[in-house]
């Protein structure tokens, strides 16, 4: 069978997850009877706002491997890849160790790297516009104001 497509649900910065994993792409019908039709791999973070996972190095959220599958009758739910992969017995998931890990860290120390640079641009220019308040001249010409008709 084919692999599943991957799909990224990430909003603004955000990383996947270190992990290496392979779903298998066929029906997996439960001891009760149910079916389980995985659809496409979902890359989504957990928790929202302030209350979504970060990585220690760069601050961005992290994406975590979810299967997107259906019953059947088209209504799709989502199940974290590791637990496809217990439920169903078929399949591998783990994560990143050794060298993998390193690649993955080298990835997100750019990254830190890459934020601290604009902050500091961001920073070098807000400070210099707050020093000097009122120092933006040369926009538009100051017109005068409309005249209300006198009736």
């Amino acid at each position: 069978m084919e692999e599943l497509k991957q799909v990224e649900e990430g909003r603004g910065r955000c990383h996947r997850q270190g992990v290496v994993f392979h779903v298998v792409n066929e029906e997996f019908v439960g001891a009760r009877g149910g079916r389980k039709i995985p659809v496409e791999i979902v890359w989504k973070q957990d928790g929202s706002g302030l209350g979504a996972m970060v990585f220690n190095i760069c601050s961005c959220k992290v994406l975590y491997a979810h299967v997107r599958y259906h019953n059947g009758n088209g209504t799709l739910r989502t199940m974290p890849v590791p637990e496809w992969v217990s439920l169903t017995g078929k399949g591998h998931f783990r994560r990143l160790e050794g060298e993998e890990k390193a690649a993955l860290d080298e990835v997100l120390a750019e990254c830190d790297k890459q934020k601290s640079f604009f902050g500091a641009r961001m920073a070098t220019i807000v400070t210099s516009i707050s020093s000097s308040p009122g120092a933006l001249r040369g926009g538009l010409p100051e017109r005068p104001l409309p005249q209300g008709r006198a009736g």
